[in-house]
Order: C-alpha cells, then sequence, then structure tokens
C-alpha cells in the first residue's frame, strides 16, 4: 500500500512541477479576489505554504488515491483556449496518453479528461479544468490512480467546479473592453454582445454537453454534430483571422490543426450579421468540417458555428438538415434561446416535478419487484431528468438539482425540452439520443408520457 502512495505521490509531483513551469516567465502571487469556491460535503481542505490548496475525499482505503489540486492563478494575457492548450500540454509531459483526451466546458471551465501512463508504469486519471478571469489563468486539477474512483468522484467535482463564478470576467467578455491581436486594449467601448437564435432543429438532439456559452446538438440521422459558440468580443480584421487561424483558439472541442489540404473560403449572410465567413475543410482522418465565424456589432463580435461529419458522405447526407437549421439563423438581443412555439408559452410553465406510481424490477425481492414512484423533474431553462423514486436534491429543494453532475452520472436519462405550440418536445439520452413528443401539461397538472400519466406534485 506504502508502494502505491509512493507511486502516486512521485506521479503527482511530476504533474505539479509541469504545471509549476506554467507562469510563463512571470512571478506567480495570490490575488485579493481569490477564487471563491465550495468544499464538497465531508472532503478535506488543506493548503500548502507555496499557495497550492488540495481536497481529498473522506474514506479512501489505503492504496487509493484522488483529490482535487487548486493552483494558484497565473498571469496570462492570451485566450481562455491557448492557456487550456497549455496546461494540458504541460499536465501530459511525463506521461504516455493511452486514450485521446476528452474535451467538455463544466461552467466557466473549460475541460480534458486525460487517461494516461505514468513514468512508473501504472495509470492515472486526470481531468484539467481552467478558466480565464481578470487578467489570469486559473488551473484546476482532479486526480485519481483507480477508474472506479474517477468515476465515483467526477461528478461531485464537475458539479463543485460549475458552481465557481469567476471573480472578475476575462477580457474580452461583454462587460469589458475587446483585447487587440497584439494583446493590448482596443479603444472600443465596452459592448453587449448578441447571440444567435435559432428554430428548433428538427434532425438534431441537443446534448447535455451544452451550456450558456455552447450548444452542442447531435445529428440523428448519421454520425455529425453541429456546435454553437457563443459571441466573444473581437478587435482586429476578422476576415484575415478567419483565413490565417480559423478561430482555433475560440474552439477546443473543434480542433482544426490536423487539416488534410487548404480550407475552401467562401462569404454568406444571416439576419443581423455583418458577414458570415465560411470554410470547408477535411481533417487527416478523413472528417468533413464545415466552419463558420458569424461577424456582428461592426465587426467587434463573433460566434463560430461548426459542422463535423464523419466522413465526405456523411456531411453530404446531413446538409439538407444542416441548411434548414442555417436558414432560421440570425443575429439578436437579449439571452440566447430556442425561439418559443406559436403560442408563446415557455418552460417556466412546465417547470416542476411530475410522478406517477410505478413498479420496480430488482432482484434482491421476493417478487422481482417493489412498489416505488417513477418521475420527470423538469427545470424551468429547458432541462428534464427521470429516474425512480425521488430526485436528490439538497434539502428536497427540487429548483436546486444538479442536472450537470446527473448529466455525468447517469445521462441516458437526461436531456432537454422545448415548448412548440401545445406540445412539449424532449430530447433524452447521450449515447442512443431520442425524441419524446407530447401535449403540454392540463391545467391540473397531468401530462401523459410514454402511456404514463404523471401528475405534478411540485413547482
Amino acid at each position: 500500500m506504502r508502494t502505491a502512495w509512493i507511486r502516486f505521490a512521485l506521479a503527482m509531483a511530476m504533474i505539479l512541477a509541469g504545471l509549476a513551469s506554467s507562469a510563463f516567465g512571470q512571478e506567480r502571487r495570490p490575488m485579493a479576489d481569490k477564487l471563491a469556491y465550495e468544499v464538497p460535503s465531508g472532503w478535506i481542505q488543506k493548503d500548502a505554504p507555496s499557495g497550492l490548496t488540495s481536497l481529498t475525499p473522506p474514506g479512501l482505503l489505503p492504496g487509493r488515491l484522488c483529490g482535487v489540486s487548486i493552483f494558484l492563478p497565473d498571469p496570462f494575457s492570451g485566450t481562455a483556449e491557448a492557456y487550456h492548450n497549455e496546461i494540458v500540454k504541460r499536465a501530459t509531459l511525463n506521461a504516455r496518453l493511452l486514450e485521446p483526451p476528452r474535451h467538455n466546458t463544466a461552467g466557466e471551465f473549460l475541460v480534458s479528461a486525460l487517461h494516461q501512463i505514468m513514468p512508473a508504469g501504472f495509470p492515472l486519471w486526470v481531468t484539467v479544468y481552467t478558466a480565464r478571469w481578470s487578467d489570469r489563468g486559473q488551473a484546476i486539477l482532479f486526480t485519481a490512480n483507480a477508474e472506479d474512483l474517477m468515476r465515483t468522484y467526477a461528478p461531485v467535482v464537475d458539479a463543485m467546479m460549475r458552481r465557481i463564478v469567476m471573480p472578475q470576467a476575462a477580457p474580452g467578455g461583454p462587460d469589458v473592453p475587446a483585447i487587440a491581436a497584439n494583446g493590448a486594449t482596443a479603444s472600443a467601448e465596452p459592448q453587449r454582445l448578441p447571440t444567435l437564435t435559432i428554430d428548433p432543429p428538427q434532425d438534431f438532439g441537443h446534448s447535455p454537453g451544452s451550456d450558456a456559452n455552447l450548444q452542442w446538438y447531435d445529428s440523428v440521422i448519421a454520425r455529425a454534430d453541429l456546435k454553437i459558440y457563443a459571441f466573444r468580443s473581437f478587435a482586429g480584421d476578422a476576415t484575415r483571422t478567419f483565413r490565417e487561424t480559423l478561430f482555433r483558439d475560440w474552439t477546443s472541442l473543434d480542433p482544426v490543426d490536423n487539416l488534410a489540404g487548404p480550407p475552401v473560403f467562401d462569404r454568406a449572410s444571416m439576419p443581423g450579421a455583418d458577414t458570415v465567413l465560411t470554410a470547408r475543410f477535411l481533417d487527416g482522418n478523413g472528417r468533413s468540417h464545415l466552419r463558420l465565424a458569424v461577424v456582428a456589432n461592426g465587426g467587434r463580435a463573433v460566434a463560430i458555428v461548426h459542422l463535423k461529419a464523419e466522413s465526405p458522405e456523411v456531411y453530404e447526407l446531413v446538409l439538407p438538415s444542416l441548411r434548414k437549421v442555417l436558414n432560421t439563423m440570425r443575429v439578436t438581443t437579449g439571452p440566447a434561446r430556442l425561439s418559443s412555439g406559436p403560442a408563446g408559452a415557455d418552460t417556466r410553465a412546465v417547470a416542476g416535478l411530475y410522478m406517477v406510481p410505478r413498479l420496480k424490477f430488482t432482484p434482491f425481492s421476493a417478487t422481482g419487484t417493489i412498489a416505488s414512484t417513477y418521475y420527470y423533474l423538469f427545470s424551468s431553462d429547458g432541462r428534464v431528468y427521470r429516474g425512480y423514486g425521488l430526485p436528490k436534491a439538497p434539502d428536497g429543494d427540487i429548483k436546486r438539482f444538479d442536472y450537470a453532475a446527473a448529466a455525468l452520472e447517469d445521462p441516458e436519462n437526461v436531456g432537454t425540452f422545448e415548448v412548440r405550440g401545445g406540445q412539449l418536445v424532449i430530447q433524452m439520452g447521450w449515447q442512443s439520443p431520442y425524441t419524446i413528443t407530447v401535449k403540454v401539461p392540463d391545467s391540473q397538472g397531468k401530462i401523459t408520457i410514454e402511456n404514463s400519466t404523471f401528475t405534478r406534485q411540485l413547482r
């Protein structure tokens, strides 16, 4: 058991040594407005003199090690994506990856999950969280020496990360001046960023990986996905930047570094946009891509739309569906949203806990079933979770239910929903997404889903 601990300590020392050199030639120092976070219940916090904070779950058996490392912020003037890529690079300097990194987002953090072999020959699971705030980059690592520990505690850590609010918006956000290409502050006044609005896609399922800055849709026809990255402030020549870089630092979930040949560039138009720059290209693995840079606010705001198809044939297959989406896309002001239904109903009218009595199959009972309840929990912002019994919400408050943690722990029972006129359209599932279309709840709070009538118990 001591050997396992020593190996883990050595592995962490290698990773921390790599990250310690990530201050990019500048002095790390504590800031007056430090990152605030909520330590998970029961976890143990330790603060080292170096400024490193560690969090560990309780009750770990000997030889089984995992924890969270929170670093002091780094001085950094680049983009959030550039900082994230640098930290991931340094976290893997002394290791060999066993599989490609899995990229995601958690609240205001970019996330990369790594499975790697350390020099001593044992596996290590590392999740890298980074964010930009003020003139700083913030790095947080979650590490474990066993896959089951990673699976058990990852939802807890992810939920903690999603609740963190940055002390100050990163440069280029909606309430600060845009940052020019040379890092200097542009002379433009602070702006309110526009949003991209679309009608509900007919042939794409809304992914639980979506958040306020990314709308992610998976094709229900073939292996292809569509990602809509929210508007960001920009100072410079958008056309030149797009042709030279494709805004690659803005889309960590859609890397564009390994191209099979030069992109084919063009232009298009969109209601509310100054212009739309387009690029069609193949990557080194034969996948087909279409990338749009939507330019608005007199060139001071840019949003990225990216379609990735498994092959050119798949691209042609999903192209009609993509055109339908693009034909409804427009630049608007106000919060990002899908268009409401013709009757103007919204998700707030549906929100609540709906239940129905149902037998639950279990191998440990004499009859193979036990009496239980089955529920659908709809949030006011268009998320949904279903399960047996009661949802696990803090103090029983369903408005505080953690849909992000549920998406990691039980992705097939998490989804999104929209109101289209008198219909409720529910997108469920992650690996095998599918759509449920039913009538909206009646005046008595009853709704029929898959032949069962549920009654609203709580709002």
